[in-house]
């Protein structure tokens, strides 16, 4: 049985595949064989790939498809097939859980895993390997005398405790210490997200409940591959890590005792976080956090229901500096429902707002601080309320093709700005919010933001 993932439009990517791990565990666990390729890590091209495959002479592939690596993952499978027909690959992963039908139309695979896929891969795999159909499995999609079948969706895992820690030891062999090739080590300590942002496809793939892992699980497994393999940074790849705050300080507490020293990221929401929170978590190692902010106009960020408000963006962002965290990193979206010339430009001064709180507290404290802005494009992703309801909500979805993904071209525009108009405001944000400062730079058109007030 060979498991693989692919990041292959991420080249120089260091992120653990923690997903690809739990399925192998999750195999293991059944007395199933398992071989895992990393193609990032062994820089495998598909050639490369198929060789590999070859030398093991699997059952079963088992591939991730990401909504990016989606026209790469067609072209592995066509490679496989071809290799061998009557190989049974099966898809899963995000893409996979969201455009199941269309993963079966446009390519040769067999077995397309709605959801999460811990339970479903075991079965098919035991399936397979005793002779029987797929009919009685939840959750997935499969070919049956020329027609895709749907089984009944699986429900969510309601324990993810029950879930075995990853199968590490797959890819620390190969690579040396696994902190050489994946230095920070990805932990995820619940799935799901209360929150419906209509630009997000979190709940769609993960659903509206948040499900927690325990704080002792979540610090056995952390505490275990720091014991083994030498890991000292974390990130904690939860949608919304601290949506549960009781939880967030019990992780805080048992992460400095039993991981003194450790590193960390996590990404966060700015009404999901307080002072004496952000300050626990500072002194439990985290020194680094992405908000997603969005917009810089209130109007743009109650249209697709983010929940927050700019008064709440700035105070908290003030007060994970102040409280110990040395960067925060604010994600930005040009071409959500309602944007204009106007609000896009807000935008880019929100983001040179919060840079100057980033500076006038390291200048007070006398320590590191920095702020850093990711701008881009609205994406389309699919089953979003600004793919499904577009129209609604002024938005026109110029192209949404596997390929487009991985292109660097726009993709959606507004009944206020253009595709090109989009790129443009992209580009100039990153341009003024990197270069704002300087002397003799001239921002025509840019909201002056309004002085950074000074925090007592």
């Amino acid at each position: 049985m060979t498991v693989y993932d692919i990041q292959v439009e991420a080249a120089t990517s260091t992120v653990f595949p923690i997903g690809l791990a739990l399925i192998a565990a999750m195999l293991e666990g059944a007395n199933i064989p398992v071989s895992v390729i990393d193609m990032v890590a062994e820089e495998l091209t598909i050639e490369g790939l198929v060789r590999r495959v070859a030398k093991i002479k699997p059952d079963i592939v088992g591939i991730t498809a990401t909504t990016v690596t989606y026209p790469r993952t067609r072209q592995i499978v066509c490679a496989l097939k071809t290799w061998r027909p009557n190989l049974l690959v099966v898809l899963g992963g995000p893409h996979a859980s969201l455009v199941r039908d269309q993963l079966l139309r446009d390519t040769q695979a067999d077995v397309v895993v709605i959801g999460e896929g811990e339970h479903a891969m075991v079965e098919i795999a035991q399936a397979y390997r005793d002779g029987g159909g797929f009919d009685g499995i939840a959750g997935i999609c499969f070919r049956s005398g020329g027609k895709i079948v749907a089984t009944p969706r699986r429900p969510f895992i309601k324990d993810l405790d029950s879930l075995p820690f990853p199968a590490v030891h797959h890819f620390a062999p190969r690579v040396g210490r696994l902190a050489e090739r994946y230095p920070v080590y990805p932990v995820c300590t619940g799935r799901g997200c209360t929150y419906a942002c209509s630009f997000c496809g979190a709940a769609a793939l993960s659903g509206r409940a948040y499900r927690i892992r325990s704080p002792e699980n979540v610090v056995a497994e952390m505490a275990g591959v720091a014991r083994q393999y030498g890991m000292d940074q974390f990130f904690f790849v939860d949608d919304t890590f601290t949506a549960v705050s009781e939880r967030t300080y019990k992780l805080c507490e048992l992460i400095a005792k039993e991981l003194p020293g450790s590193h960390w990221i996590c990404e966060c929401r700015t009404n999901c976080v307080s002072r004496h929170l952000l300050r626990t978590m500072a002194e439990a190692g985290c020194y680094k956090l992405q908000f997603g902010i969005e917009s810089g106009n209130q109007q743009i960020l109650n249209g697709v229901q983010k929940g927050t408000t700019l008064e709440q963006i700035e105070e908290e962002v003030r007060n994970a500096f102040e409280c110990g965290i040395e960067e925060v990193i604010g994600s930005f979206i040009v071409g959500l429902p309602g944007e204009s010339l106007e609000t896009a430009m807000e935008t880019v001064a929100f983001s040179i707002k919060l840079k100057g709180v980033a500076e006038e507290t390291a200048r007070r404290l006398g320590a590191r601080r920095q702020f850093g802005a990711f701008i881009t494009s609205l994406v389309p992703f699919p089953k979003t309320r600004c793919t499904t309801e577009a129209e609604a909500l002024g938005i026109r979805v110029l192209k949404n093709g596997p390929a487009d993904f991985i292109s660097d071209g726009l993709m959606t525009c507004t009944n206020g700005l253009s595709a090109k108009e989009i790129r443009e405001l992209v580009m100039v944000g990153e341009l003024f919010f990197h270069n704002v400062g300087l002397p003799g730079l001239n921002i025509p058109g840019l909201a002056k933001p309004e002085p950074v007030a000074l925090a007592s």
